[in-house]
């Protein structure tokens, strides 16, 4: 009964803590599901709320947990980006790489290289999808882990991007609005530092863009963006960390990638998301 504020039975990692649900959020939430279970960014709800009310000491949770929701309505995205929402782009991109973390230490890792983009073939949001389908796994190794400082390193490397490509970005204006409010609290995922690779080709150009993106951000978020060349990216990331492609030891030939798709496949079954519709939430 949504109507009442409950501990939902976990139908997937019992070790994960969980959390007494208000009733109002399980409505919300459960008005997104379509029939599915109660699911949010691969975790059951019980569970995300536990995490939404570990990490919102300064905000409230229910409105948190409104802006995840609003988001998913407003681009008619579902609750957990399924394998089949990113069948298209399940084979991987060069745009778009994720590193996950070693068992024993590290922190996930995103890789976002624009040059690859072949906008010719699909839209940006398909790439935005894959993107976000990247950061709930890394939310899901940082709600596991439940460590201080866990966060999210993400690398963009802005090497060789054309003015074409520059341009057809900046005319996408619906593309734009989702990526920033992709970056607005749409997952509850903590940064640990973003690293803005620069290159020759085009640079000042980029760095205006980026710099223009970048000025209504708080000095705490700007101290954890850092420009540096890719030389200098490898000192201080370490190959450890950095997929092949940046000239790092993981990531070789996409094998990590496709054991984190076989691995996540497995939870889907275990979750009842694989056998579920995986429909997007109404639109409000």
């Amino acid at each position: 009964d949504p109507g009442r504020a409950e501990r939902l039975e976990l139908p997937g990692p019992e070790r994960w803590p969980s959390a007494a649900v208000p009733a109002d959020v399980a409505r919300a939430v459960l008005a997104c599901c379509r029939g599915r279970p109660p699911m949010v960014a691969g975790l059951p709800l019980p569970v995300f709320w536990h995490h939404m009310l570990r990490v919102g000491k300064a905000s409230d949770p229910a409105q948190g947990m409104e802006r995840i929701l609003n988001f998913r309505r407003k681009y008619n995205w579902p609750l957990t980006i399924c394998l089949r929402d990113i069948s298209e782009m399940v084979g991987g991109s060069a745009a778009l790489e994720y590193v996950p973390p070693r068992e024993s230490a590290g922190q996930p890792t995103v890789v976002f290289a624009p040059r690859h983009l072949n906008l010719a073939k699909r839209s940006m949001e398909p790439y935005q999808m894959l993107l976000m389908f990247m950061l709930e796994a890394a939310f899901r190794e940082s709600v596991e882990r439940r460590e201080e400082g866990f966060g999210l390193v993400v690398i963009i490397d802005l090497r060789e991007i054309s003015s074409a490509l520059t341009r057809h970005v900046l005319m996408s204006f619906s593309d734009v609005a989702r990526g920033v409010a992709m970056c607005s609290g749409s997952l509850p995922m903590s940064i640990a530092h973003v690293h803005l690779v620069e290159g020759s080709s085009n640079g000042g150009v980029i760095k205006a863009v980026v710099s223009m993106f970048m000025a209504p951000l708080s000095s705490k978020v700007l101290s954890r963006i850092s420009w540096r060349s890719h030389e200098a990216l490898l000192g201080a990331v370490g190959p450890d960390r950095l997929p092949a492609s940046l000239g790092g030891a993981r990531n070789a030939g996409q094998a990590e990638w496709r054991g984190c798709l076989e691995a996540w496949g497995k939870q889907e079954a275990a979750l009842g998301l694989a056998s579920a519709a995986c429909t997007a939430p109404p639109e409000s």
